[in-house]
């Protein structure tokens, strides 16, 4: 995954775009990212993070997924 700090157009916020982006993907691995030598996921409701690992942020976006989806 490359970094998103270099993916957003001039002018906008840094990760802006990005985040647009990962928040309307459905898969949470998807919406981890990295950002400072921290990892972080994509939600409605903002980035949750920091953690030291992209698996720690993959694992803690599944189990954030399952508590939503829970009846």
């Amino acid at each position: 995954m490359t970094d998103r700090r270099n993916t957003d157009p001039p002018g906008k916020a840094p990760g802006k775009a990005a985040r647009s982006t990962l928040r309307d993907t459905c898969e949470p691995a998807a919406r981890v990212f990295r950002l400072g030598g921290q990892w972080y996921f994509a939600t409605r409701e903002g980035d949750i993070g920091p953690f030291h690992t992209r698996e720690q942020a993959t694992r803690e976006a599944e189990a954030h997924r399952a508590v939503l989806k829970a009846p």
